[in-house]
């Protein structure tokens, strides 16, 4: 067998012609072959061979080299990562002459920390206003293995990394450049460092601060229109709608044919209208100002011809209301229907709009002027005209498109609606011009999922600030998005969102409440709704979260009053109930004068005290604390003890009238022997004998 047991050695030695191994040749084995640790960290590692036949086994860390392991093909080290240029090693001695080494490959690393900042400081941070935030990640390495991420919102924006090989902790910085727009108003911004090391593990990524931004931005209309043509029937009421929004908020000015008007807000009210005007209404703000013309139009004639409207079916077209102008007959004035066709009361008062696309209207009517479709489905635009000198007419669009037909009518068309910013537009050409009208398309899906949680880990604290966070992913228009936040079934909080982004988003709403105890074990919610106006779906698309099931954590309270004092007679019987609630449930302790008739009862949770037979022992207050993680309170009851009427003074009345009876004693003494003294005598202490008493001598 020797022969046998000397022929591995000697075949590595044939091998190994010179003092390195081949990584095919190579006997050891590091588990695991890579180790990554912080700096101060210790680590475990092992080394085995597969030659059984060997000299010794041994690790070399830097200059230090452990004892030889001859007897076993194992080795275990425990590495202590001490400073940055730590290695170690495994050895084994195949022979006197030759042997074998594999290195152990060593990640340490030191997670950074983070800091976010605005690169330069603005007072009034302005639409189209360059914006540069830096983040910087301080004392980090392995620099190559970190990846910084920037989020607006919960969206990624920007993956930064990095290609320095330097070992040690170094400082980087990575800057966000944005063109800000007021799409960016509200907007929060953040960033994020994190090592990652691949198939050997992801640390706990370091997060920022998050830096908030306010834009300033110029007026613009909410239904990006510039000219309204509204059609009446003589001696009806309107309102003229001139909604815009800015930052800071726009205020509004009117004209009527060029003559200002009093009102300064965003809709102007009319009453019985009987002539046609031109109204302007001008939004403003420091930073601009637009201007909306509206054409009206007051018909005296009692019909008035409505164009034949192209049906489809009705789960795919909403019915149409025209919101742009609402009517309503004067108060003693009764008011004829505009249109004769069999439609509903509710929309026979209301007058036919259009979109005007020059200074004196274009003459297309569209039917209906917006339409809201849900992602995929089929739309329908009928567009007509009653120009008597029109030639030609058609629709232009990316899809659904007509082509040049002949006049009175033709209709958009689209079997599956799937492009977020389609834009049709119907046009006519008279003898005279060409004009064009377009109607508002909103193209909604509504989310794939929403749902709630906290902001930050930890259970809920009576009085402390505590965050929720509702996540609405993958829906559009995410600026018709309205989230309700219910706790049970009370209504707490409305949010909206402010952008005007039409194409799916993922957005998210935060609910900050200041938890009380009676929010222990209530409902959250969120429900995020698509409000899409009055061509919308009914009801509004709607979709809830699963509830969040709050836990409050509370002080105990204790169910009776915190001071109780009581009267107790000698040989009385009394029990102290000490409960209290609180979340988590409270731990009861008493605290009381030692007394062999005092007993303690625990039953559960809670503790009672019974004083047996009373004495004047049981004097003193007893103390109870509920404690739980919150924090302690203290109820304490007082006992005074009472003697009973049929017992005599106490023994202490008595030691009290006896010393007074001996000091009186006292005082007569005295009294008796300053007398005698003074008549010459030495003492009152009569004699045995007749030898009578001689003055006391001078002396």
């Amino acid at each position: 067998m020797q022969p046998l047991r000397t022929l591995g050695p000697l075949m590595l030695m044939i091998l190994l012609c010179d003092s390195s191994c081949p990584p095919e040749s190579n006997p050891l084995t590091l588990d695991p072959p890579v180790v990554v640790g912080e700096l101060g960290e210790t680590v475990g590692v092992n080394c085995s061979s597969v030659n059984d036949n060997h000299y010794g086994m041994y690790w070399r860390t830097r200059n230090t080299e452990s004892e030889l392991e001859e007897e076993n093909s194992f080795i275990a080290e425990s590495l202590q990562l001490s400073d940055w240029n730590t290695a170690a090693e495994c050895k084994i001695k195949l022979n006197e002459t030759y042997e074998c080494s594999k290195e152990l490959e060593i990640i340490m690393y030191k997670n950074p920390d983070v800091s976010l900042y605005p690169t330069k400081y603005l007072i009034d941070l302005v639409e189209g206003t360059p914006f540069e935030l830096q983040c910087d990640i301080i004392e980090v390495a392995p620099v190559q293995k970190l990846t910084v991420r920037w989020y607006k919102g919960k969206q990624i924006i920007k993956t930064d990394t990095f290609s320095n090989t330097t070992k040690r902790p170094v400082e980087e910085s990575s800057i966000l450049m944005v063109n800000i727009s007021r799409g960016d108003h509200g907007a929060q911004f953040r960033c994020e460092a994190q090592l990652d090391f691949g198939p050997h593990g992801v640390q706990t990524p370091v997060i920022s601060k998050t830096h908030q931004v306010s834009v300033l931005y110029s007026p613009a209309f909410k239904r990006n229109t510039v000219s309204d043509y509204y059609i009446l029937k003589e001696g009806v009421n309107v309102s003229l709608l001139c909604e815009a929004e800015g930052n800071p908020p726009p205020v509004f000015s009117w004209t009527r044919d060029g003559l200002n008007l009093s009102e300064m807000t965003d809709h102007l009210n009319l009453t019985r209208v009987e002539n046609n005007s031109i109204y302007n209404c001008t939004a403003s703000n420091r930073l601009g100002s637009i201007t909306k013309r509206i054409s009206v139009q007051a018909i005296k004639v009692a019909k008035m011809p409505v164009p034949e409207v192209m049906t489809t079916p009705e789960a795919t077209t909403p019915t149409p209301t025209y919101p742009e102008v609402s009517t309503s007959a004067a108060p003693d004035t009764s008011t004829p229907t505009i249109s004769e066709s069999p439609t509903p009361a509710t929309e026979a008062s209301t007058p036919a709009y259009t979109e005007a696309s020059t200074a004196r209207g274009c003459p297309l009517i569209l039917t209906p002027p917006k339409i809201v479709v849900k992602f995929g489905d089929p739309a329908t635009v009928n567009c007509s005209t009653s120009a008597s000198d029109a030639d030609l007419m058609g629709w232009e669009s990316t899809v659904g498109g007509t082509g040049v037909v002949k006049p009175p009518a033709v209709t958009w068309r689209v079997k599956k609606l799937e492009q977020w910013t389609i834009k049709p537009k119907c046009f006519v050409t008279t003898e005279h011009e060409q004009c064009h009208v377009m109607p508002e398309v909103t193209l909604y899906k509504t989310p794939d999922m929403v749902s709630i949680s906290a902001m930050n880990p930890g259970p809920m604290v009576e009085g402390k600030d505590f965050s929720l966070i509702c996540n609405i992913s993958n829906a559009a228009p995410v600026g018709n998005l309205t989230i309700q936040w219910y706790r049970g079934d009370i209504h707490v909080d409305k949010q909206t969102i402010n952008t005007t982004i039409v194409t799916p988003l993922n957005v998210s709403s935060t609910l900050r409440i200041t938890p009380r105890r009676g929010f222990d074990k209530s409902y959250f919610k969120c429900i995020a709704e698509l409000h899409l106006g009055p061509y919308g779906p009914r009801p509004v698309p709607t979709m809830t979260s699963l509830p969040y099931i709050a836990d409050v954590h509370y002080l105990p309270i204790f169910k009776e009053s915190d001071i109780i004092m009581i009267t107790l007679a000698q040989g009385e019987n009394v029990t102290f109930d000490c409960t209290a609630e609180g979340n988590p449930s409270p731990k009861m302790q008493w605290k009381f004068p030692s007394a062999v008739n005092v007993i303690e009862t625990t039953w559960g949770r809670y503790r009672n005290i019974s004083i047996i037979g009373a004495t004047s022992t049981n004097d003193g207050v007893y103390i109870c604390n509920a404690t739980n993680d919150i924090g302690t309170v203290t109820r304490s009851v007082t006992v005074i003890m009472e003697s009973k009427t049929s017992e005599g003074p106490s023994w202490f009345i008595w030691v009290i009238v006896i010393l007074c009876v001996v000091f009186l004693l006292c005082i007569f003494v005295a009294i008796l022997h300053y007398c005698r003294k003074k008549n010459g005598q030495y003492s009152f202490v009569k004699t045995t004998d007749d030898i009578p008493m001689t003055d006391k001598p001078e002396a």
